[in-house]
């Protein structure tokens, strides 16, 4: 009976399966949540009035030349036709950066965005930051 239960933990296939799933989902939800905050801040209706300020061009063309933001997250901000920019066509990195950049939020506590926050911090900075984190850890595992 034990040697059942152990063939069925050290099952590779069906780890793979579960780690798959368990991504997929973190990589939805996650970036679900981030754009839900997004837009809660900046509404979809405003979106292309508040990128189109000149101090948030400003430090959104600093960040694309810093290469923080790639030429196609900048493509996505700014299209080239006057089209209508939405944060449905962002990625998770592209609206954590967004969030950290130009939504006012304050930083976690001691550690800013760069680090692990306190493990008591409910901010929703500090949320945005663990999803990050998260995010790193299961691309670093794909590689």
């Amino acid at each position: 009976m034990e040697q059942g239960w152990a063939a069925k933990m050290l099952n590779p296939d069906k780890d793979r399966e579960n780690l798959s799933r368990v991504c997929w989902m973190l990589h939805d939800v996650g970036t679900h949540s981030l754009r839900a905050v997004f837009d809660s801040i900046h509404p979809p209706l405003n979106l292309k009035d508040h990128l189109s300020q000149p101090h948030i061009r400003t430090v959104l063309q600093r960040l694309h030349e810093q290469g923080i933001l790639d030429d196609k997250q900048w493509k996505l901000l700014y299209p080239t036709k006057k089209k209508h920019t939405t944060s449905q066509q962002y990625d998770s990195r592209t609206l954590a950066t967004l969030l950290q950049t130009i939504c006012h939020l304050c930083p976690p506590y001691p550690n800013g965005w760069s680090a692990a926050p306190l493990s008591a911090d409910s901010s929703l900075s500090a949320d945005i930051v663990r999803l990050q984190l998260m995010f790193q850890h299961v691309a670093e595992m794909s590689k």
